[in-house]
């Protein structure tokens, strides 16, 4: 599933899985966005990452950077630790 938006559009994932997620880019990488992202933080890289996504959470994301953005959703172990269990995958276009 995918969705295309205009740039300054803020995307809202809602955590209503079974447990703790986290938000990985697989793709092209958001390095900029506006306003402040709720559960998403800047790596080393100077990419955003997200935080894990408590059960029933939100995530968000203003994006400003044209481009095609693929992400996965995927499931964290109890530890807080990124598992293997894919829960959602999609993508962002931007236009």
């Amino acid at each position: 599933p995918g969705i295309t938006v205009a740039p300054g559009t803020t995307v809202i994932w809602i955590n209503n899985a079974d447990g703790r997620l986290q938000l990985k880019f697989t793709g092209q990488k958001v390095s900029l966005a506006c306003a402040a992202p709720v559960n998403f933080s800047l790596d080393d890289n100077k990419v955003f990452i997200s935080t894990g996504i408590p059960l029933g959470g939100v995530a968000s994301l203003c994006f400003v950077q044209k481009g095609e953005f693929k992400y996965k959703l995927i499931k964290m172990d109890q530890f807080g630790a990124p598992g293997t269990s894919e829960k959602f995958s999609g993508t962002i276009t931007v236009e």
